[in-house]
């Protein structure tokens, strides 16, 4: 059997704004992905990773001399070390976080950048479809 009716075909607007829809969608679902799929590894290297174990093990092991020392009352000796410990320890910590919101960062950025494709394809098709339907 064949139709009366004339085969209506897709302009290229149209196929643009699905590509951008298509794109857009995709963009958003490997945002929700993006965070498990790049590894920590890369962020987080293991001489960084054993540099951090270091300072951690290092301010606990002076956490407890300076609580001994202090119940003698010459925690002043080890004060400074504590401090300068800390100190590190604070560094290295602070660049671990950095390195966990570094994966989270780029999906919030994907995850826009797919909402917007997405809307401007919706919002284009919509617009193209309506020009090309014949009107009443």
């Amino acid at each position: 059997m064949v139709s009366s009716e004339p085969r209506k075909t897709l302009s290229w607007q149209q196929v643009a704004a699905s590509l951008l829809l298509a794109i857009g969608c995709a963009l958003v679902s490997l945002s929700f992905a993006w965070p498990r799929v790049a590894g920590g590894s890369a962020a987080w290297p293991k001489d960084q990773a054993l540099r951090y174990q270091r300072a951690a093990a290092n301010l606990h092991s002076l956490s407890h001399k300076y609580a001994q020392a202090a119940a003698q009352g010459d925690e002043r000796a080890v004060r400074r070390e504590l401090e300068q410990a800390h100190g590190e320890y604070s560094e290295v910590r602070s660049e671990l976080d950095s390195a966990m919101a570094r994966p989270k960062r780029l999906a919030t950025i994907i995850r826009a950048l797919g909402l917007v494709l997405a809307v401007v394809g919706a919002v284009a098709f919509y617009y193209s479809a309506q020009r090309a339907s014949p009107s009443q």
